[in-house]
């Protein structure tokens, strides 16, 4: 038997994908020795804690091994059918997530090669984001973050921003109905262009909804707060502004110490004119 992992799973998820890894590396040693049953009560309920959670490789790979005891070792049809279907579902959607995640990667390695893509880059990931729009069908969680990352990422090249600011919308709000809270990336995408657009009202709507949904002093919340203190400027809202740059002095990550430091100069500017206190 395998040894467990010795690195701790942040989170219950986590958890359940690395404790499914294992099982079906498990699964294929088993198999190639003639054991399968000896494995198929972990198979079983792997399973049945992972169908739901868009793991579809290893969905796909623990229905394999089932079909394949239902059929052959316990001479049950009606199951062996049952997970013979449900094998060709997680495959397909599988299949479908890897040919995203394959795409994704040649055509951001052709954008991020320089400032300025080429129009022949642009025209390509204009093709593959109408190439891939019929895969949000399927509701699923992986690849509709992907669809909707290369649908943004197509919207800025085109300038298309009321493309870019829906398109940013309608991940948050898929996220958000599915109960996944991964729409933090979404919202640090959408902040810039509501901010730059003018949509004031909106953009602090999301920065409200934003904070509640992450950790107070995490990375992603001082990313929050510097597009905070960007619509307060914006708005002329100066004191505001000052009060939400004193609470930045905690930052750990340099990156985002860095980003947040370019309103040091800001805030001394509106000092020596007497817009703040």
């Amino acid at each position: 038997m395998l040894t467990k992992a010795t690195i701790k799973p942040r989170n219950k998820t986590q958890f359940l994908y690395d404790e499914a890894c294992e099982i079906v590396c498990r699964g294929r040693l088993a198999a190639r020795r003639g054991k399968l049953a000896d494995e198929i009560d972990d198979i079983r309920r792997a399973f049945k804690k992972i169908a739901k959670l868009d793991f579809n490789r290893l969905s796909a790979e623990l229905a394999r091994f089932l079909q394949w005891y239902y059929y052959n070792h316990a001479n049950d049809r009606k199951r062996g059918e049952k997970y013979e279907d449900l094998y060709f579902i997680h495959s397909k959607l599988a299949n479908i997530e890897e040919t995203l995640e394959v795409k994704y990667a040649r055509i951001s390695c052709k954008i991020k090669s320089t400032i300025n893509p080429k129009q022949e880059v642009k025209d390509e990931l204009l093709e593959l984001c109408g190439e891939i729009e019929p895969y949000l069908q399927y509701n699923k969680a992986a690849i509709s973050i992907a669809v909707f990352t290369l649908q943004i990422l197509n919207a800025y090249y085109q300038k298309d921003n009321a493309k870019y600011i829906q398109t940013c919308q309608e991940a948050i709000r898929f996220l958000k109905e599915k109960g996944i809270r991964k729409e933090i990336n979404f919202y640090l995408l959408l902040l810039p262009r509501l901010i730059q657009q003018g949509f004031f009202d909106e953009a602090h709507k999301c920065i409200l909804e934003s904070m509640e949904t992450t950790n107070k002093g995490s990375n992603n919340y001082y990313r929050i707060l510097y597009h905070y203190i960007l619509l307060e400027l914006y708005r002329g809202r100066y004191q505001q502004a000052q009060e939400l740059y004193a609470s930045t002095s905690r930052i750990k990550d340099k990156t985002v110490a860095e980003q947040v430091r370019i309103f040091r100069g800001y805030v001394s500017f509106l000092h020596r004119i007497g817009k703040i206190d």
